[in-house]
């Protein structure tokens, strides 16, 4: 029940308030000043804010827009040139993985030849 009564309460007091300001239309008129100017540099600093954050997203967009046509122009012009680079590479690592085992070849010989070679023929050091 006290709920009840409290709604009711509250509902007279709003009434009330209501029915003050229809019949005085200026003392509502001096609260919605009041708000509004309370309310309005807080707007405003927001209003500017966003403004800027939307001029930087803008500009973050263009960049990477540009960046993005840069990056293709450059994908177009050197996919050959890459593809002529790869070859290359492969080349050289054929060529590297040849010489390493030419070397393991070398040093297994000669590590051979250094056990069945007697003492006095060795060159000294």
């Amino acid at each position: 029940m006290s709920l009840r009564k409290d709604v009711e309460t509250t509902l007279r007091v709003i009434e009330s308030g209501f029915g003050h300001l229809a019949n005085q239309p200026t003392v509502g008129l001096y609260y919605l000043r009041e708000h509004v100017c309370s309310a309005a540099p807080a707007v405003i600093e927001d209003y500017r804010e966003t403004t800027a954050l939307n001029r930087e997203l803008e500009r973050g967009r263009a960049d990477a827009e540009s960046a993005s046509e840069c990056m293709a122009g450059l994908k177009t012009v050197c996919a050959d040139q890459l593809g002529a680079l790869e070859d290359s590479i492969a080349g050289a690592m054929q060529a590297v993985t040849a010489i390493q085992a030419a070397q393991r070849k070398q040093n297994w010989a000669s590590g051979v030849a250094h056990t069945l070679t007697p003492s006095f023929l060795m060159p000294r050091k």
